[in-house]
């Protein structure tokens, strides 16, 4: 078994996270659309997902926290956090 095999397989916990801060950039599409909020001018959604510094990682969140806003929306965010979890091992 070489290391990448070993690490996947090993048990895992997540210690910390934001929920807002797992929320895909096509969920993040999907919801702006049914709740009717206007994303930012990007190129690409995935522009709005620069984790290089804090900082940048805010009008991201603000928008997740924006377009969450019924008990589907994070069901449907939940679900796939952890199912991303689960693929990744």
């Amino acid at each position: 078994m070489n290391l990448h095999e070993f690490l996947r397989k090993i048990p895992k916990a997540e210690l910390h996270v934001h929920l807002t801060g797992t929320v895909f950039p096509k969920t993040l599409q999907k919801l702006s659309r049914k709740h009717a909020v206007k994303l930012p001018p990007h190129d690409r959604i995935e522009d709005l997902y620069d984790r290089s510094e804090f900082k940048s990682i805010l009008p991201m969140l603000k928008i997740a926290v924006s377009v969450m806003r019924d008990p589907e929306d994070f069901a449907l965010v939940v679900y796939e956090t952890m199912r991303e979890a689960a693929e990744n091992g």
